[in-house]
Parts: C-alpha cells; sequence; structure tokens
C-alpha cells in the first residue's frame, strides 16, 4: 500500500481579496477609520487548506472554518 503525504496548500484570503488589509470602520459603521489589518489571515493575504479541507491563518494554527469542497 502506497501513501500519498498531503501538505498544507495556500490559498488567497477571500476576506481581503489577497491583499492583506481591510477598511476599518466604527463600531455603529458611521465613520471610516482607515485601513487595518485582514483577521482572517493576519496580514499575510493568504490562508492554508489542510490536507482534509479545514482553513486556518497558517499551518497548525487558528483555524477560520473548512472548505467545503474538500469535503
Amino acid at each position: 500500500m502506497t501513501s500519498k503525504r498531503l501538505k498544507w496548500t495556500p490559498i488567497e484570503c477571500s476576506s481581503c481579496d489577497g491583499k492583506g488589509i481591510v477598511s476599518s470602520y466604527t463600531a455603529d459603521g458611521s465613520d471610516f477609520n482607515g485601513p487595518d489589518e485582514c483577521r482572517d489571515c493576519n496580514g499575510s493575504g493568504r490562508i492554508w487548506r489542510s490536507p482534509k479541507g479545514a482553513l486556518a491563518a497558517y499551518p497548525g494554527g487558528p483555524f477560520r472554518g473548512s472548505d467545503r469542497k474538500s469535503a
């Protein structure tokens, strides 16, 4: 039996479109604060997909959900 080693793969962060920054607003949304670092990818512009489809900020890091296509 041969086993194929699966790896973590980087994908573009959908929250910031791969830019690493997002718009920041006040809590009530009434005023624009300027650019802010994306919380989903920690400003890197990418998130990581595990071999089983889980999404994380970095391999083994804080998980951000799952990829339904991999299920």
